[in-house]
């Protein structure tokens, strides 16, 4: 099943039949004036409960901190609600299940918080997971190791952060961005360390740094002599491949 948020619902589709018709759509926003615990807003982000097959987490963009912007749903339900709450932020980014499907957590733009619910009782905040996200509308995701142990974010300072998730402390960051560049995305390997023996303290993680960084490339490639080729690739401190585009009229044609 394929779940897409749209304004005050989320369709979900039946990959194995073909069609624009959505096999069901959850309503998150309150079809009842009266009912105060409709979600708000236009979903930004979903994800499927991996222990129930139909649950799945949305969050949306509510337009105020105190509106409620998170909710559970079944999808046999038509839309069934089964719980919603506020993640006190300026609208949610992203949402994301722990591996055994007792906790969400859920992180929200210009907020340097990723807060840790319990949607058993979703009326507080087991902990709240403390990064550099403040004053950017950026999507900075983050992600959370396949055993469940850790979770790792970027930031808008160039750290990556690791925290334990037993108990929401923070366990290492390293800096990837050498000029400050925002890290807005990382992705852990799916099972890169996962074989017997392996010496590696966490999986592999890939980052991505989303903001224009300008370079001086002007100065002469000290291995240009050691290359057969004229455009060969060069790599800044970022680690980036780049290569010299023709600039001649006839590749403009």
């Amino acid at each position: 099943m394929l779940a897409c948020g749209v304004d005050g619902a989320v369709d979900v589709f039946d990959v194995t039949r073909p069609g624009r018709t959505p096999a069901t759509r959850a309503e998150t926003r309150s079809r009842d004036d009266l009912d105060g615990g409709g979600q708000r807003g236009l979903v930004s982000c979903v994800d499927a409960c991996p222990t129930e097959n139909h649950l799945f987490c949305a969050g949306s963009y509510a337009g105020g901190r105190d509106a409620i912007d998170c909710g559970v749903y079944d999808a046999r339900a038509e839309g069934g609600r089964a719980c919603s709450w506020s993640a006190r932020g300026g609208g949610v980014t992203q949402v994301r299940w722990s591996v055994d499907g007792n906790f969400i957590y859920t992180a929200s733009r210009r907020s340097d918080d990723i807060l840790c619910v319990d949607v058993r009782n979703t009326l507080g905040v087991v902990y709240a997971l403390k990064r550099a996200a403040h004053g950017t509308n950026q999507r900075i995701r983050f992600d959370l190791e396949p055993c469940g142990a850790h979770l790792v974010t970027g930031g808008v300072d160039g750290f990556v952060r690791a925290f334990d998730l037993r108990t929401g402390e923070e366990v290492g960051r390293t800096q990837v961005s050498p000029n400050g560049a925002c890290v807005n995305a990382v992705s852990f390997h799916p099972y890169s360390c996962a074989v017997a023996g392996s010496s590696e303290k966490f999986r592999r993680l890939a980052c991505v740094v989303g903001e224009r960084v300008f370079v001086d490339v002007s100065g002469d490639d000290s291995d240009s002599d050691d290359s057969d080729d004229s455009d060969a690739v060069k790599r800044n401190d970022f680690g980036v491949s780049f290569w010299d585009y023709p600039t001649i009229e006839a590749s403009w044609a």
